[in-house]
């Protein structure tokens, strides 16, 4: 007689019992992986922005992201955009980009801050300032609608920095753009000033712990299932044999 773990049907499950774990495994693993990378930014969020503004002429391009950094020069609103689908305290909104034209004719992108859906973008400040804020990279679609690769846009899905240049033909783009944090404007005027990029760790290292849980699961569940398994075809085979003989 076939042991009962060689027949088909146990051999499929084996089967998926196996991949079951080679699975929960690589999902542990990636999430892990996930946790590293966020703690390898934080660290680099840190050890960039926390301290005083540098101006933005005495940083490597390769080196500026999340860097604070200082800027002189001036608002242009003639071509400011804004980007869709932006939260503030809980409410639904824009987040308004403004051109800041450098001294030295350059062009840095400036997430002045976030406005209402229905509010009209408030003026910059006008005349030569000196702005600070956090150099971030282009934002990039991972999902969600895409932005029309050509033709003039006023309101977009992202702060596609590449994007918007092509909306300032001529002029040198920075490929970072900057999140203003000074001059900030009063409390409750608008654009209020959007937050720094979080420091968390998100719930990777939970889910992690879930993913291995699910493996520990299978590897205790499924042999348990075999050794139960294997008892009631003892109990069973014992059962026909006491049949027969008082037979």
């Amino acid at each position: 007689m076939t042991p009962f773990w060689r027949r088909p049907i146990w051999i499929l499950g084996h089967l998926v019992a196996l991949t079951a774990v080679l699975v929960f495994v690589r999902c542990g693993i990636w999430q892990i992986d996930r946790l590293h990378q966020k703690q390898a930014r934080n660290r680099l969020i840190a050890e960039r922005s926390d301290g005083p503004a540098v101006d933005i002429n005495t940083v490597a391009v390769g080196e500026a992201r999340y860097r604070r950094v200082t800027v002189h020069g001036t608002f242009d609103d003639a071509d400011h955009v804004v980007i869709r689908n932006r939260a503030f305290e809980g409410t639904n909104g824009l987040h308004l980009v403004t051109p800041f034209v450098r001294d030295d004719g350059s062009v840095l992108l400036v997430l002045r801050g976030w406005i209402g859906t229905n509010d009209p973008p408030p003026p910059s400040p006008s005349g030569k300032l000196t702005i600070e804020g956090l150099l971030l990279q282009t934002q990039t679609r991972r999902f969600g609608p895409k932005d029309p690769p050509t033709g003039r846009l006023a309101i977009l899905n992202r702060l596609d920095v590449a994007r918007i240049a092509q909306q300032l033909p001529g002029r040198d783009v920075y490929p970072l753009f900057l999140q203003l944090t000074k001059p900030a404007p009063p409390k409750d005027v608008e654009p209020n000033i959007v937050d720094p990029p979080a420091r968390d760790e998100g719930p990777h290292r939970s889910y992690a712990v879930q993913w291995f849980l699910f493996t520990a699961v299978v590897l205790v569940g499924y042999p348990f299932l075999m050794r139960r398994r294997a008892r009631e075809e003892r109990e069973a085979r014992q059962s026909e044999s006491e049949s027969a003989t008082a037979g």
